[in-house]
């Protein structure tokens, strides 16, 4: 709804790619706004076509919403900082040994220092869900987990 977007204000500017809905969910949410399911699919979206699925350009932004997201929403001082950490760090770990790069890790670096000086936001306790433990997390970053099964 347009009234939730002058309620919240539009995507932050700080992200340019990969993170930017994630973040605007989080501030509707926080503002009280909640979502609903659509029956019917209005679009596909083709992870990585923008810069190419696995490219320097791709791994180099997510980890830059990534590190953003952490910084801007204080992840690393409340009670999901030590899954957050190791998540990272195993994202990022394995795309440094599978790459032979920095590049993902460089991305979490400069969000986090791009985070810096913006206003802290707070996140509505109800927002994460905590079913979602480790394990399954990192499952849901696994190529194919969120294609269709039909």
């Amino acid at each position: 709804r347009r009234a939730a977007l002058e309620d919240v204000g539009l995507l932050d500017e700080h992200i340019f790619m990969y993170g930017e809905e994630l973040e605007l969910a989080f501030r509707l949410r926080t503002a009280g706004w909640e979502a609903r399911a659509v029956p019917f699919t209005a679009g596909t979206h083709v992870g990585g076509a923008s810069t190419g699925k696995a490219s320097p350009r791709q791994l180099y932004l997510s980890g830059f919403g990534r590190g953003y997201f952490l910084r801007v929403y204080g992840i690393l001082r409340g009670r999901h900082a030590v899954r957050a950490l190791v998540s990272e760090g195993v994202v990022a770990l394995v795309w440094m040994l599978t790459r032979r790069d920095l590049v993902a890790w460089r991305g979490r670096r400069d969000g986090w220092r791009a985070g810096r000086g913006v206003p802290r936001r707070t996140i509505a306790p109800d927002a994460p869900d905590d079913a979602i433990g480790f394990t399954r997390g990192m499952h849901m970053r696994r190529e194919g987990y969120w294609s269709d099964p039909d």
